[in-house]
């Protein structure tokens, strides 16, 4: 079944970290970038004994619970994983995860579980955030391919399920201002003054995180903490 493309899949529900079920033969299918009710066209990347992974070829329907991703960084930073899905129905699918841990996994009922309480923000709501700075940048295709001199030193987030590849975040909507300017200008500083990004295979560099705390930035006029492990 792996390598093959199937037709008009319907996409059921949502699963975790950020990845959605459908189901071929009866026969789970874990999939990104997908919305429940989305119809597709996919292919198979990987089977495994009790369930196969896809990505999407086509989308046939994009249906009402797909949103747009306003991130640019969506796909690769390893930080959110639902902005392609609406937000009520983030909260309705991930009460009932919640009920399967219990009944599906645990194997006992569980009391009534609550309606999740919305979030008043859905963007800008963390107090803290933690960076990472790279040597060795993810660059994109075009950038490999380009002819051009590249700049691969970067500040950022993980990509997921890579412990040595940073995606360099120019804007994330986790955090208010002044906490994009704060580690753009840092970047910005560290390259031009020649400061050495940490190599994390070599363990060697003199800039390894940056810690911003949104409560720190009031309190202190935008001032950060780095610092080295």
């Amino acid at each position: 079944m792996k390598n093959k493309i199937y037709s008009n899949i319907t996409i059921e529900s949502m699963a975790a970290e950020g990845k959605c079920v459908a189901r071929i033969n009866g026969q789970a299918v874990f999939v990104e970038g997908v919305a429940p009710g989305d119809l597709v066209d996919l292919f198979i990347t990987k089977r495994k004994r009790n369930y196969l992974e896809g990505r999407v070829l086509n989308f046939l329907k994009i249906s009402e619970n797909h949103r747009t991703p306003f991130c640019k960084h969506f796909n690769r930073c390893g930080g959110c994983k639902w902005q392609q899905v609406a937000y009520e129905i983030q909260l309705t699918s991930k009460r009932q995860q919640v009920i399967d841990n219990f009944e599906r996994i645990g194997k006992f009922p569980f009391p009534h579980v609550n309606e999740i309480i919305a979030a008043d923000e859905t963007t800008h709501y963390r107090n803290k955030l933690e960076y990472t700075f790279s040597n060795k940048r993810w660059l994109e295709k075009e950038e490999m391919e380009s002819s051009e001199p590249i700049e691969t030193n970067g500040v950022g987030f993980h990509l997921p399920n890579l412990f040595d590849k940073i995606v360099d975040i120019d804007e994330c909507w986790l955090q208010k201002n002044p906490s994009n300017s704060i580690r753009n200008s840092l970047r910005t500083f560290a390259l031009k003054h020649g400061l050495s990004f940490y190599n994390i295979r070599e363990n060697h560099g003199l800039l390894r995180n940056l810690g911003d705390s949104h409560n720190l930035a009031e309190s202190v006029d935008g001032h950060c903490a780095v610092w080295r492990r």
